[in-house]
């Protein structure tokens, strides 16, 4: 049977293994182990089958663990012919992570450690930014201990070679190499030092004894030698009696940009690490106002800038501040009403309690205290309709209108109304003896 009409299971599939897609007439290569679904398939939990097909596209399949898929053909990885790796002029260092079926390299910057395909960049996207240098070979190492290092690869940016010394592609000046700088500075250094020190002046010009061309120096308040120059143009002899100061000048000065460009780029460094921290300030600060699983917390869409959403913000929490000052407003006048209501339920609890007496006055006769006014009336009524002897109508007539503490009996018979002699005495019961008080 051939390799292309091979069938394997579901769950026999591996990562790397290359199968037809069972809906779609095209190939694609499983990513990792098939994942279980909630899903049945008769009666079988499904497989859920991941992988990525010739376009670079991400492919998922659920199926049944005993599906039988047909092995699609082995493909060979592609090739091409751009380099390993690029740097462009904002000094990032660009290296080869992948290529496409037609043999475009894509690049991430060295930095990122992972990096989605459909966010790489082409070669010829990267010479947009402008390209300082490539490569297109690097030492293949030989165990992890040979990683370069990040100051490694800041010193030696292409690499180095099988000797160890760096690599320096086509088109790049031995300048652009950070090591070979601080070798070539490094070397200078070592000649100055080791060359006679002080100020070099021609001596037989002053000291007509010394021979033609002699150069000496003083160090220390005393004079030595340095070397004796024949056939030297004068121009030339100044040259060298100025070299020794001239080049440890300059070394200074180099030494002095040197640490002003270490210092910048440590303030570059902080100051994108800064820029980080705020572009994950506003991922989040977005994510909080339009939640992919939640309502928005404007009512509007957000844009680029997050300026309108924090207008809107701080519009509504002032107006949120007002109404909370009206409330408590509110809350206030209902609370000192509620205070005054609580005051006279309390006086009014505290008061004393007033009785209602029953009696037939005109008999002197009390018949019973109530403590209410319905009570002591009926009590009278009842009395008066056994004297008289029918049923008339009765009424009762206060003394004062306002604030009664005597109710008269009436009897009204046809036209006629005449008093029964019952009455109802209101009378205040005193919660204390008052000497003073009415007798």
């Amino acid at each position: 049977m051939s390799e292309q009409t091979t069938t394997v299971r579901t769950d026999e599939l591996r990562p790397g293994d290359r199968v037809w897609h069972p809906f779609d007439i095209a190939c694609f290569t499983v990513a990792h182990k098939p994942e279980p679904v909630a899903l049945d398939f008769e009666g079988e939990r499904g497989l859920r089958v991941t992988g990525t097909d010739d376009r670079g596209e991400t492919v998922h399949v659920d199926v049944s663990p005993a599906y039988k898929w047909h092995r699609g053909p082995k493909v060979t990885a592609p090739t091409t012919h751009d380099p390993l790796v690029v740097n462009t002029k904002d000094g990032v260092c660009w290296t080869r992570r992948t290529v496409t079926s037609g043999g475009i390299a894509l690049y991430a910057p060295e930095s990122v450690k992972t990096c989605p395909d459909f966010v790489m960049a082409t070669e010829a996207e990267l010479a947009e930014h402008g390209i300082v240098g490539s490569a297109f070979a690097l030492p293949v190492p030989v165990g992890p201990e040979q990683q370069a290092s990040h100051d490694d690869r800041a010193k030696a940016p292409w690499g180095r070679g099988e000797d160890g010394r760096p690599l320096l592609p086509m088109g790049a000046h031995w300048t652009d190499v950070p090591e070979l700088v601080d070798r070539t500075v490094a070397s200078i250094q070592a000649r100055v030092d080791q060359a006679q020190s002080g100020h070099w002046y021609d001596a037989s010009a002053t000291e007509t004894w010394r021979a033609p061309g002699t150069v000496c120096t003083r160090v220390d308040g005393y004079h030595r030698t340095v070397g004796q120059f024949t056939n030297v143009l004068p121009a030339d002899l100044e040259l060298v009696l100025h070299a020794h100061s001239d080049l440890s000048w300059c070394l200074e000065t180099i030494a002095k940009f040197r640490a002003r460009v270490a210092e910048l780029e440590a303030q570059r460094e902080h100051r994108r690490l800064r820029l980080v921290a705020l572009q994950n300030d506003a991922l989040s600060m977005r994510g909080s106002l339009s939640p992919a699983d939640g309502d928005r917390k404007v009512p509007f869409e957000l844009g680029e800038t997050l300026t309108p959403a924090v207008d809107w913000l701080i519009a509504r929490v002032a107006e949120l501040e007002a109404e909370r000052h009206s409330t408590n407003e509110s809350l206030s006048e209902t609370a000192e009403t509620l205070r005054a209501n609580r005051d006279r339920i309390t006086e009014l609890e505290a008061a004393p309690a007033a009785t209602y007496r029953a009696e037939q006055h005109a008999a002197g006769l009390i018949l019973c205290t109530y403590s209410n006014l319905a009570a002591a009336q009926a009590h009278c009524e009842d009395w008066a309709r056994l004297e008289l002897g029918s049923a008339p109508t009765f009424d009762w007539i206060p003394d004062d209108e306002d604030d009664p503490a005597v109710w008269e009996l009436v009897a009204q018979t046809g036209d006629e109304e005449s008093e029964t002699g019952f009455s109802v005495t209101v009378a205040d019961i005193a919660a204390e003896y008052d000497p003073d008080g009415d007798e």
